[in-house]
């Protein structure tokens, strides 16, 4: 039986909330102000049968949300106006019949990238499910990464990329090729109207199912999406309270960390590196920007400083940022000789067996990478500085002990300290970091659990996620709001709608170009304002056309 992670009996000591101060429920009112004047355009736009640009404001929308927080993980109103366009855009499809020579899974991704969490689980979910012919559509790109083709294709699927086509025809094709399919699962990114479209209004074909990889952020689902499929409690928690989905919509899938294999290289991944045999290696995986400052206190800079300082032996090397990436700079010049920063890498493997300790990002964590290095039984050390519903902003919960989640700098220069100078002790926290992911999902009881989901999807054919209306922000909504607004980098409404322009119809391009051109001289004048918003949406909003 898989033993799921249960959230740690003590709260956190350090304090890291923003809080809603009234600057933060301003911008959160505010941002929920521009989100209903995209959402009435795209209306507008869908309603008048212009659906490349329906589906593109859809998309500015959704974009702008994931980081821009209103309060709200989930707008109705959004799904709505994408079934408008799949009513009326998109042939209906066939009804499902499911196969009678062997089991056939769609994977759906947005995006695959050579480097990344996602598209390594994406695949890793195909090598494991043996079962199942395993095809594989990107929506957004025109070629797919070679480690995914391939997982695909060895298990008799095919491989398609839709990015050379039109939003719709991207749509029309998707939900062509799910009729192929007996499931369909979506590994999508927040802002994709694609798959919202194929499996919205008209869809009656395979069960679909949501992976909710993005647990922590706004983003789209399709309507006629009958499950979606949670990988961890604080997730499921969002799920129900941010996004008003009953649990009978929700199924828990831990993920999947195979054993590293044998014939690891450690001591020439650590010559490789320059490090010397009574030298600490401290490794950390994660995207650029997850070791970037927020507005949420302490900083990964702050974590790292820590470690350096808590053992002259340690050196830091961080896999994924590229050392002119903030804030290895800053760090170098303070700690000189003691970093390593190896640009983005496609498989991490090599730098976890060299490794001594592994340190996860803060605030925002890597749990793959995480999970990664427990399998290879390093000891993992996370801050859990996170309360209430900013939980789903950490990983602590897959964390075995208390002493490797510390909640203050002081507890972690402790435990730091304490690894770096006991091989022992580093030796059994690694050992029982890897004892604890194997009980979280052991390959054959994910086989087993995979299973189980499959029967739950085929059960369900026909029931979909809007049963549950979007809830409206309440206290605690808005708190995590807050939070979201402290750690995610906001990107501005207007770069936002200037990346939309070639999606646009002809019309909108038009216009919006001169609106683009006018907001881009108001913000040079005056900075970044709501006066740019106004600009961009305030005629726009009131149109008709």
């Amino acid at each position: 039986m898989i033993a799921l992670p249960q959230a740690p009996g003590r709260r956190p000591a350090a304090r890291v909330d923003p809080g809603i101060s009234d600057s933060a429920a301003t911008r959160l009112e505010q941002n929920a102000r521009i989100i209903t004047g995209l959402v009435a355009l795209a209306h507008r736009r869908a309603a008048g049968g212009r659906y490349l640009s329906a589906l593109e404001w859809c998309r500015v929308a959704a974009a702008f949300a994931m980081t821009n927080a209103t309060g709200r993980l989930r707008d109705d109103r959004l799904e709505r106006v994408i079934d408008l366009v799949a009513a009326n855009a998109l042939p209906p499809s066939p009804s499902w019949r499911p196969s009678t020579e062997g089991r056939r899974v769609l994977h759906v991704l947005t995006e695959a990238a050579t480097v990344g969490g996602l598209t390594r689980l994406a695949a890793r979910w195909i090598r494991y499910d043996a079962q199942s012919i395993s095809s594989v559509v990107v929506t957004r790109q025109s070629a797919v990464p070679e480690h995914l083709a391939d997982a695909g294709r060895a298990s008799g699927g095919t491989v398609d990329a839709l990015g050379g086509l039109d939003a719709v025809s991207r749509a029309v094709r998707l939900r062509e090729l799910a009729a192929r399919a007996d499931m369909v699962v979506c590994h999508l990114q927040p802002d994709d109207p694609i798959a919202a479209t194929a499996f919205g209004a008209g869809y009656a074909g395979a069960p679909v199912a949501v992976y909710n990889h993005a647990d922590h952020l706004f983003w789209i689902a399709p309507t006629s999406a009958s499950l979606v499929v949670d990988f961890r409690r604080a997730g499921r928690e969002l799920t129900h309270r941010g996004r008003g989905y009953l649990a009978e919509d929700t199924f828990l899938l831990p993920l999947l960390v195979p054993a590293p294999s044998p014939g690891r290289a450690r001591e020439q991944t650590r010559t490789a590196l320059g490090i010397g045999e009574d030298q600490i290696l401290l490794v950390t995986v994660a995207r650029a920007i997850k070791f970037q400052d927020t507005r949420i206190r302490p900083r990964f800079a702050d974590l790292a400083a820590t470690a350096l300082e808590a053992d002259p032996r340690i050196v830091v090397c961080a896999v994924g940022p590229h050392p002119e990436d903030a804030p290895w700079p800053e760090l170098s010049a303070r700690f000189p000789g003691r970093l390593r920063v190896t640009g983005p890498v496609a498989d991490p493997q090599a730098f976890l067996d060299a490794g001594d300790v592994y340190l996860d990002p803060f605030p925002f964590s890597s749990l793959t990478s995480l999970l990664e290095a427990s399998a290879a039984a390093l000891p993992v050390l996370t801050l859990d500085a996170h309360g209430g519903l900013r939980r789903a902003l950490g990983i602590a919960d897959f964390v075995a002990s208390p002493f490797d989640r510390p909640v203050s700098l002081d507890e972690l220069d402790t435990r730091i300290a304490e690894l770096a100078a006991y091989p022992h002790i580093r030796g059994v926290a690694g050992a029982r970091a890897r004892a604890h992911v194997e009980s979280l999902a052991a390959e054959t009881d994910w086989a087993d659990l995979l299973e189980q989901l499959y029967q739950r999807m085929r059960t369900v054919p026909g029931r979909t996620l809007t049963v549950a209306p979007a809830p409206d922000p309440d206290d605690a909504l808005r708190d995590y709001g807050a939070a979201l607004l402290a750690v995610e980098q906001q990107i501005p409404l207007l770069w936002t709608v200037s990346g939309a322009l070639a999606e646009l119809d002809r019309r909108d391009r038009a216009e919006w170009r001169v609106r683009v051109t006018a907001a881009r001289i108001v913000q040079k004048a005056s900075g970044p304002s709501s006066r740019v918003a106004r600009l961009l949406l305030g005629g726009g909003a009131r149109r008709d056309a």
